[in-house]
């Protein structure tokens, strides 16, 4: 058993007197003494040294996402260039900033090296994003490069701040009386013995984690975008009555870069077009826009296709939700927790992408008989794909959201 989380504070404090108590300052232990009663209770040392290794964790991780986020914001003139794509008329939700500050949380993840040791990580990623409490901006579009920057300095500031209250919470203040969660919260993290590690708070390199914040990024960019993730099989009627199958060779048309063939299906990584888009932005969508969804793109960034399609899916079944909008990595990370067989780093970096599943639903309606001919002409296999699209995807509601992108004026 460890000593009580007031106890073990008390000592840290002592410990840390004439230090800085913040993620920004140092912590350390140095000599225990005979009060630590080292001898006769072995767990007590261990329990410090434990804290004492989490405490520099949390330092490094705060360094390193700080610098990463620096780092990012010198590449957010070609991130605007590649992930923006024409301007959309509708203010964008909130899931878009809250995509943005849940996956700089996720970068903790950066820092693993195993399977035990990630589980304790992003345990403490959720933590630290329960106490994110700003509100997200009015209007949170990315509409180019100077949007771009200032949103991405907004989120760091939020992202800091929270770090920073979450290191106080677990290692300086006194947890409230009759508050179990909140008061074992310590014990729970340092259980598993993977703080035990010194090396724990060693940094992946400046690139790694600023490949964590840029996916975080392209998320949020993605969302105010209204980019989705289509999904559907070679036996789909999709395929089968329509014959649109990229991934099988049915028919290669006028939007390459928006498919993705992964897990013996096909995908679309798309834009789509939502009510109230004028004339000119959906013929824009219509058309598959690059919105650097493409496997060459992604891969200039450490990502893949298939990492992408395969987060977005966990984090949207984890939630229950198209585009949720609370705690996203708490959400996860209770989901993989709990499901034998799953590594919560099969589904990092986070992306909070809707995705819509054709192969739940038993037809495509209406019938669309002037669609049979996709490979006719570009501009229009490309309408009946979107119309295709639009009609179906909004029969699947999911938990208490509906589809997000509905354009009836195909």
């Amino acid at each position: 058993m460890y000593c009580s989380k007031a106890s073990v504070i008390l000592y840290l404090r002592r410990l840390t007197e004439r230090k800085n108590s913040s993620v920004s300052g140092t912590c350390s232990v140095e000599k225990l003494g005979d009060s630590a009663a080292c001898v006769r209770t072995p767990e007590r040392p261990f329990a410090l040294w434990s804290m004492q290794n989490l405490a520099l964790f949390l330092q490094e991780w705060y360094k390193e996402l700080n610098n990463a986020i620096d780092s990012a914001s010198l590449f957010t003139a070609q991130f605007a260039n590649t992930f923006i794509s024409y301007s959309s008329q509708e203010p964008a939700g909130e899931a878009a900033w809250l995509t943005i500050v849940a996956g700089m949380f996720g970068s903790i993840g950066a820092f693993s090296g195993g399977a035990g040791t990630y589980s304790g990580l992003i345990t403490i990623a959720a933590g630290a994003a329960s106490l994110s409490s700003s509100s997200p901006p009015e209007d949170p579009r990315f509409t180019n490069f100077a949007t771009a920057q200032a949103k991405l300095g907004e989120a760091k500031l939020e992202v800091m701040d929270t770090m920073d209250k979450y290191f106080k919470r677990l290692l300086a203040d006194t947890p409230p009386n009759d508050e179990w969660e909140t008061g074992t919260e310590l014990a729970r993290i340092i259980e598993s013995g993977a703080f035990a590690d010194q090396d724990i708070a060693q940094a992946p390199s400046n690139s790694t984690m600023t490949r964590w914040v840029q996916a975080s990024m392209i998320s949020g960019m993605w969302n105010t975008g209204n980019v989705a993730i289509i999904k559907w099989s070679n036996d789909n009627p999709f395929a089968r009555d329509y014959g649109f199958s990229p991934c099988f060779g049915r028919p290669g048309i006028g939007n390459s870069q928006a498919v993705a063939c992964v897990m013996d299906h096909n995908f679309l990584i798309a834009r789509m077009a939502v009510q109230g888009n004028s004339r000119s932005d959906a013929s824009h969508v219509r058309d598959f826009p690059d919105i650097g969804q493409s496997e060459e793109t992604l891969q200039r960034y450490g990502l893949s296709q298939l990492q992408v399609i395969r987060s977005a899916m966990r984090t949207q079944e984890a939630a229950n939700s198209y585009l949720p909008t609370s705690n996203v990595v708490k959400k996860l990370v209770d989901d993989v927790t709990n499901s034998p067989g799953e590594n919560i780093a099969d589904f990092l970096p986070l992306f909070n992408i809707p995705v819509c599943d054709l192969d739940k639903l038993p037809d495509l309606v209406p019938q669309y008989s002037f669609c049979r001919m996709l490979h006719l002409d570009d501009d229009y296999s490309n309408r009946c794909i979107q119309k295709i699209m639009s009609d179906n995807c909004k029969r699947l509601p999911l938990g208490g959201s509906q589809w997000p992108y509905v354009y009836d004026d195909w």
